[in-house]
């Protein structure tokens, strides 16, 4: 790891890396077509109808660097970003003991090619306290996971309730779902699912638990970290489903090859 970055606190950081391993990227990125100039560029998306404070709630954990985008892309994109080399890296630092294996394989090749000379990393994650994986998974959660519920409804008097995550990759099941089942204790990942999204054709990957106890214990256990909205939608969801009294309970219906 870099030296001379102080993390800002512990728990912040580790909700930041997981909401990085969920929406981020680090890129090396041209930026003078003509001279074939290249920049390294961190960046990280989320949707809204305004500044979302997801965004904000990332920057001010690596200790308010990086520049914010207000003016929505294609709308509805609002961007953390920064292209300054010496910012890219003291982030990239910040975050590096919490981190998923494949958002280090970004930051180590974005620093070798802005560098034009490998940089040396410490290879095995730094010990990190339960509170702070709960934190890293709560993040993760903030930037791709939904909490879904439904109350009982005549004549069929179900009702439904789950947590899930997904994520897409050409390699096999992703680190961070394995990781995040580790974390929680809870869940199964289920895939690959072939997906018709025009923005992804990648494979699709979706750890999640659809029994009540275990969805509670997911919201239990993430809940300091949580982001607002997160927050809110769990919340919806449990009151959904504990809104009517069920003559039977049934989980999500599975979908054929999930």
């Amino acid at each position: 790891m870099f030296r001379g970055v102080e993390p800002l606190n512990k728990h912040e950081l580790a909700w930041a890396a997981g909401f990085f391993d969920a929406e981020g990227s680090f890129t090396f990125v041209r930026f003078d077509r003509r001279r074939d100039r290249r920049r390294v560029r961190a960046s990280l998306p989320q949707a809204g109808d305004e500044y979302p404070e997801t965004l904000t709630r990332f920057q001010n954990a690596v200790g308010g660097q990086g520049r914010r985008l207000e003016r929505p892309a294609r709308g509805y994109f609002y961007y953390w970003y920064s292209e300054k080399f010496e910012t890219v890296q003291a982030v990239g630092a910040m975050l590096w003991p919490w981190l998923g294996s494949e958002k280090r394989d970004q930051f180590r090749r974005v620093m070798s090619l802005a560098t034009k000379s490998a940089k040396t990393l410490a290879r095995a994650s730094a010990p990190v306290e339960t509170a702070q994986d709960l934190a890293w998974a709560a993040g993760l959660f903030d930037g791709e996971g939904t909490f879904a519920g439904s109350p009982s409804t005549p004549p069929d008097r179900y009702r439904t309730i789950s947590a899930r995550l997904p994520q897409s990759s050409a390699a096999g099941v992703p680190e961070v779902l394995s990781r995040l089942q580790r974390v929680l204790h809870r869940g199964q990942i289920r895939g690959p699912r072939i997906q018709s999204s025009p923005w992804s054709k990648l494979p699709q990957y979706r750890w999640e638990v659809t029994n009540p106890s275990d969805v509670n214990y997911a919201v239990d256990a993430m809940w300091p970290y949580l982001g607002v909205h997160k927050r809110a939608q769990a919340r919806l969801a449990l009151e959904r489903y504990a809104s009517t009294p069920p003559q039977r309970i049934r989980t999500v219906k599975r979908r054929a090859g999930a």
